[in-house]
């Protein structure tokens, strides 16, 4: 974080762009320590699997697809495939008939965006703008799906995919509010809600000043949130990989 901290300050306040081959690297390197040191129990062990990673790491910067992963790993991967695997586990470790049509009806959904695509809306100019930090995920999704045309906005492929990324970001963020007994929410203490709630509201209001400056701000929490998932997501699917074996 303390790399990624000084590419913003650089790059979003300061206006002196430096290269991000190893802020990416480091996120990779977060991944890649999150999958290795829950299995590991000797010091040196460790260290000599997260050098192993950091040169394999700095071995593939120099291809195209370094950049491509990392960036869909931290947006639509985080939001969408690893939720999907977080439904999934829960599903088959409880065994639970409702929670797989959950499943069925998440990954259903997914796909009815391809199947019905209508006309695009051109949206106004101060919408284009807002979104203009998150086209390069349109763009990444469309070149994935095959899709040619790159006009993020204009057609009805475009706009398939503009509404996978809202639906993903905002069951992401649903299904973790659901989550009460496994958050807590009800066992937040209240100097700790009114520092939550304070925080949202001085957030909103920097969003409300300027768009660009709240979206910089906040997305160093966001980055944050998902680097200290990355372990959650390894057990993810290696509970996955378990309870497919057990019922095999």
């Amino acid at each position: 974080m303390a790399i990624l901290l000084y590419g913003f300050v650089m790059n979003d306040l300061l206006h002196r762009p430096v290269g991000p081959a190893f802020e990416i690297g480091m996120v990779y390197l977060a991944f890649a320590a999150a999958l290795l040191l829950p299995f590991t129990r000797r010091a040196s062990s460790a260290a000599a699997l997260i050098a192993c990673a950091a040169a394999a790491i700095a071995w593939f910067s120099g291809a195209r697809a370094y950049f491509v992963i990392a960036y869909l790993l931290v947006t639509i991967i985080h939001v969408f495939v690893f939720t999907a695997a977080f439904v999934l586990y829960g599903a088959l470790k409880s065994r639970s008939r409702a929670a797989m049509i959950s499943f069925g009806v998440l990954a259903a959904c997914a796909a009815s965006f391809f199947i019905y695509m209508p006309d695009a809306t051109p949206p106004p100019d101060w919408l284009r703008a807002l979104y203009s930090r998150f086209e390069p995920l349109n763009e990444q999704l469309m070149r994935l799906f095959g899709f040619d045309d790159r006009r993020i906005f204009e057609t009805p492929r475009a706009v398939a995919v503009m509404r996978l990324i809202a639906f993903a970001y905002t069951y992401h963020y649903l299904n973790w509010f659901s989550k009460t007994r496994i958050i807590g929410w009800h066992a937040v203490s209240r100097r700790r809600a009114l520092g939550i709630a304070a925080l949202w509201i001085a957030s909103v209001a920097v969003y409300a000043s300027n768009y660009a400056l709240g979206f910089s701000i906040l997305y160093l929490l966001s980055l944050l949130h998902v680097l200290l998932e990355f372990p959650l997501d390894h057990k993810t699917f290696a509970g996955i990989a378990k309870e497919l074996r057990a019922r095999a």
